[in-house]
């Protein structure tokens, strides 16, 4: 019901009321974190009462549908991981600038930190697309879970565990993060699933280092020549 699109200037009386109902039971705090999201920008005044409704929100389990409902509902980006039809609230508000500006940071950081630590590689991926629009002190202020992020690939769903990486992984590069370099390269995770995806990826955050990464090329050597007989066509990405 929520999930329908909602028009104008209904939209805008039916967000503080989809808002509250996230904290609702899952039948109806699901399709509210959906809807919000297919609203787009009339939701961006609810932002607050959406993070909070993330950290209040208790769940359990290897599979949490409401934690995933909500990083989607924020970050989902069309094409990456999931089969909706909209972009997530912040991608819709990226249209017109930086969606995170003027957003309380003291809600902001410890809901996505809740939500990067959730064991599903879809939901980390959602609420890592906030990095996309960060700034270098949020960086700092989450240079912790920005880590854990490539470091600490999701237990479940592993096939969508890469989102998350590549998110982080992107944040250093544009800050020219120098350990952003090892980093890169530590995750290329040759034999592990999803590399026609991944190795582009991280061929070209290692090229948006420029000269910086030189003295790591010995290891991408080793990486070549190491890697698994028969895989040729993965293997084309390291030899550019």
């Amino acid at each position: 019901m929520f999930s329908a699109g909602i028009p104008g200037r209904k939209a805008g009386a039916a967000v503080e009321l989809l808002a509250k109902a996230l904290t609702d039971d899952p039948i109806v705090a699901i399709p509210a974190s959906y809807a919000l999201a297919r609203i787009s920008k009339p939701a961006a005044k609810v932002m607050p009462e959406i993070l909070r409704a993330v950290l209040d929100r208790k769940e359990g389990g290897e599979m949490r549908p409401i934690h995933q409902a909500m990083a989607f509902g924020l970050g989902y980006n069309p094409g990456r991981v999931a089969p909706l039809y909209f972009d997530g609230l912040l991608p819709g508000l990226a249209e017109e600038g930086n969606p995170l500006e003027g957003v309380d940071r003291k809600l902001l950081h410890p809901a996505l930190a809740k939500l990067l630590k959730d064991p599903s590689g879809r939901t980390r991926g959602g609420a890592a697309y906030a990095f996309t629009h960060f700034t270098r002190e949020d960086l700092a202020a989450m240079a912790q879970e920005v880590y854990d992020a490539i470091t600490k690939p999701a237990p479940h769903y592993r096939m969508f565990s890469d989102d998350a990486r590549q998110h982080a992984l992107s944040l250093l590069s544009r800050y020219r993060i120098e350990e952003g370099i090892s980093l890169t390269i530590n995750s290329f995770d040759l034999t592990d699933w999803g590399s026609g995806m991944r190795l582009p990826h991280r061929w070209e955050t290692l090229k948006s280092y420029g000269g910086s990464a030189k003295p790591y090329l010995s290891q991408l050597r080793a990486l070549r020549n190491n890697f698994k007989e028969g895989s040729e066509n993965r293997a084309s990405h390291l030899r550019r």
